[in-house]
């Protein structure tokens, strides 16, 4: 038996004040002391220009961490939904930037709210493991298991942006310090950090590109079985991996060696993008998507009235929408939202905060249709999630 299944409630959070493109590059740091060859490209072909961040440009000390940045944002959808933490059921979290590898994220996001008892689900991954975590709670509360769940989606990208996580940090210069005393030699700390200083090695561009595109944020949706005013019906979701065929695009902690210091030495735990693999794919596969979610929901393309985008820059939104027109996916650019430009690429958190600022903004309306595109550039999964607002 199945139940109809329902967004209750939505909620976004932003953490921090706008950093614009013209104070990123000192509010991140200069990698080196270098300044970026990548910045300017990437930032005029990405079409953002601002973001946010969970740490105060001045004093560099978090204001967040990755559970306690997510908790808050589902304590807002919870309160927003009319219910209490206690009263959530199933908590589903989905994120690429956890604070650990274990505990699992759920785990420390129920830990942040202080539910002392629910069922919880970690969904790791890039862009559209959102979209995994919010059609795995569905089809929880589709199926009667639960009567309610709580999806949250976050990023706290910035973690693996800011220069200090690509420099040798105090404490392995400290340690290095102590070997030289150990031995006998004549180091003193000015002359390890020349010494390290030397052996800097720059960021490859498919490195420094990832610093320019995302940012920090969370989104949340309470689902249920009930329709609430204001809300949407979910109507269909539809997922699909091309990882059989297509290569890795987007890659962190890739090629492991044995021992940790060497692979952050080699630069083994930064993000990286293949732009020409991005280039060559992202559009096409999505295209392919939102054909294969219409046809199989038997929706037609002229009743969606509102696309939400999950793209990481206004280049692609652009040529997604051309290449839907050429083949006859009458879904033209005026029925578009997107903030990518005002909030920044969110990874995993961006598709529900877009769709809580067209909620908020009445850019959705009643009877509406609304589509949800959230392809993945990581090993090319894409996601589409059709919804009716009530």
């Amino acid at each position: 038996m199945t139940h109809p299944v329902y967004i209750q409630s939505i909620a976004a959070l932003l953490p921090g004040r706008p950093i614009t493109n013209g104070e990123i590059e000192a509010v991140l740091g200069r990698v080196g002391g270098q300044r970026s060859r990548a910045r300017a490209i990437v930032l005029r072909r990405n079409g953002i220009k601002q973001r946010h961040y969970c740490f105060d440009p001045e004093s560099r000390q978090w204001n967040h961490t990755g559970a306690s940045l997510a908790a808050a944002c589902g304590r807002e959808a919870v309160a927003r939904a009319g219910m209490a933490l206690s009263e959530v059921s199933f908590l589903c979290c989905a994120t690429t930037t956890p604070d650990q590898v274990l505990p699992p994220h759920a785990a420390m996001v129920q830990g942040e709210l202080g539910i002392e008892r629910c069922a919880i689900g970690t969904v790791h991954g890039v862009c559209s493991s959102s979209a995994g975590a919010f059609d795995w709670a569905a089809l929880a509360v589709a199926a009667g298991r639960h009567p309610n769940a709580l999806v949250i989606a976050s990023e706290r990208a910035s973690q693996g942006l800011r220069r200090e996580h690509y420099e040798y940090g105090p404490r392995f210069r400290a340690f290095l310090q102590e070997i030289c005393a150990e031995v006998g030699a004549t180091a003193t700390a000015g002359d390890i950090e020349a010494a390290l200083d030397r052996r800097h090695r720059p960021l490859e561009f498919d490195e420094d590109f990832l610093r320019w595109m995302l940012s920090d944020g969370a989104g949340a949706v309470v689902l249920g079985s009930e329709p609430r005013p204001g809300g949407l019906e979910v109507v269909h979701v539809e997922m699909e991996s091309r990882a059989g065929e297509l290569p890795s695009c987007m890659t962190g902690g890739i090629e492991w060696s044995d021992c940790v210091v060497d692979a952050a030495i080699d630069g083994v735990l930064n993000l990286r993008q293949d732009i020409e693999l991005l280039n060559d794919h992202i559009v096409p596969v999505t295209v392919e998507a939102v054909s294969r979610c219409l046809d199989r929901a038997k929706v037609a393309a002229e009743s969606v009235e509102v696309i939400i985008p999950h793209l990481s820059s206004v280049y692609f939104i652009d040529h997604t929408a051309e290449r839907l027109a050429e083949v006859g996916l009458a879904l033209p650019k005026e029925r578009w939202f997107t903030n990518l430009t005002r909030v920044g690429n969110v990874g995993t958190a961006s598709i529900w905060i877009a769709l809580e600022e067209a909620m908020r903004t009445g850019r959705i309306q009643p009877g509406q249709m609304v589509l949800l595109v959230v392809p993945e550039s990581s090993r090319f999964n894409t996601v589409c999630i059709l919804l009716k607002a009530i």
